[in-house]
């Protein structure tokens, strides 16, 4: 019947943000709109021979959230690099081992997000260590900095084309493997192009965000 419910939530903590009603036991679902929401009694007057019913169990059901500033398509693509967010430096580099295991001698290596609250003091020397053969660029959490190994650094001052920022250096002069600026933006304007003119590429990386959004809860997103 296309006046039934085609879901019903029953036995649930449903926080409604409605100030006039702002608790409910049940809600019902047809298509992709909330018909009722009320008493279990209430709701249950919806339902058809075809009616899912769940019962909740007392869980707490919630609105589905908005985030009103993301990048979907680039979260993608860092969803396929390892995320460096709250690591250490040890454990930056035991995750970078992880993923790159076997990686072949010049090939780059990559990860999103670390920061200097869990990561103060990077060091080109750690990431010379630990990949001698590759070239390491791991961009902050800002998006504005990059934490670079030897190898990196050699060829982004090779290439003047793609780098004109600013290079760390100790008191004695060294670089430290701390980059910022343009040399940052360049490489990720550049995969940015890579990521919206393909459109293979561009339908994969939205998927997996999209897919990641629904698994936290948020159902409406505006991108930027």
């Amino acid at each position: 019947n296309k006046n039934r419910a085609d879901l019903i939530i029953r036995n649930a903590n449903i926080v409604t943000l409605d100030p006039s009603r702002p608790r409910a036991e049940a809600l019902a679902v047809r298509g992709e709109r909330v018909i009722a929401v009320g008493t279990e009694g209430r709701v249950l007057e919806t339902a058809g021979p075809r009616t899912e019913v769940i019962d909740a169990r007392g869980l707490t059901l919630i609105p589905g959230f908005n985030d009103n500033h993301v990048h979907a398509v680039g979260m993608g693509y860092y969803l396929g690099f390892p995320n460096l967010f709250g690591k250490n430096a040890d454990e930056i580099v035991a995750a970078l081992k992880a993923r790159y295991a076997g990686i072949a001698p010049g090939k780059l290596v990559t990860g999103f997000a670390w920061d200097y609250s869990s990561c103060p003091a990077p060091s080109r020397e750690l990431l010379d260590t630990a990949f001698p053969a590759n070239p390491v660029m791991l961009r902050q959490y800002s998006g504005h900095a990059a934490w670079v190994n030897s190898r990196m650094l050699t060829r982004l001052e090779k290439d003047s084309s793609r780098f004109s920022g600013e290079i760390v250096r100790n008191a004695h002069g060294v670089p430290t493997g701390i980059v910022r600026g343009t040399v940052v933006h360049s490489n990720h304007r550049r995969d940015m192009l890579r990521r919206a003119l393909n459109r293979t590429l561009h339908r994969r990386l939205l998927t997996l965000a999209l897919t990641r959004f629904r698994e936290a809860g948020i159902t409406s997103v505006q991108d930027n």
